[in-house]
């Protein structure tokens, strides 16, 4: 691999010792927090690798740029929530790092559906909800008193809808590991390595 498209290569792993307190940081920025438990106190994310939650940083070259966070559902364990959270933008890093946190929800967590949520009127995410086929469930109110979207996918209209969304977003290769497996994705879609 070239050092130019090492550079425009996203990976995802599980989280280094040495990297949790920066990506607790950026998942617990006061924008990101959306559930209110007690007024006045908000939810946050933890940094975790467990039965209920996956915790990958993400990557791009050397660089630590963000995290891809997935938590199971409690009421619901074959529900997904994706959060990805990235310190930059361009190269469609988000939708990437989003393709390759839902590969990972349902080729190996067997998730039925995976959901996520971002502010209101954010147009690159509803670009990418509208190419993909997820449908807009609920509006939430924010801590930050701003609204969200709710977004949600099932495994069907993942494994039927996404062939066209992987040709556009993958241009630019993601790989994503646990450990135990790894995968890429490029234009024409995910394979194990």
């Amino acid at each position: 691999m070239s050092e130019s498209s090492s550079a425009e290569c996203l990976s995802l792993r599980p989280v280094a010792q040495d990297e949790r307190e920066a990506l607790f940081d950026v998942l617990n920025e006061p924008r990101l927090q959306r559930v209110t438990l007690i007024s006045g106190i908000n939810q946050i994310h933890q940094v975790e690798w467990s039965e209920g939650q996956r915790t990958f940083a993400v990557h791009q070259g050397d660089a630590l740029i963000g995290a891809v966070d997935l938590h199971r559902e409690d009421d619901d364990p074959g529900t997904w929530e994706l959060t990805v959270v990235l310190r930059v933008e361009g190269q469609k890093l988000g939708a990437r790092a989003g393709l390759a946190g839902l590969f990972y929800a349902f080729t190996v967590l067997g998730a039925d559906a995976v959901w996520f949520w971002a502010p209101m009127e954010h147009k690159a995410v509803e670009k990418f909800a509208t190419r993909l086929g997820l449908a807009q469930l609920t509006q939430l109110k924010l801590p930050d008193g701003g609204m969200g979207q709710t977004y949600e996918i099932e495994r069907d209209a993942w494994e039927t809808g996404a062939a066209s969304a992987l040709s556009f977003y993958l241009a630019q290769m993601v790989e994503i590991t646990d450990g135990h497996t790894c995968s890429r994705g490029e234009e024409s879609g995910f394979f194990e390595l």
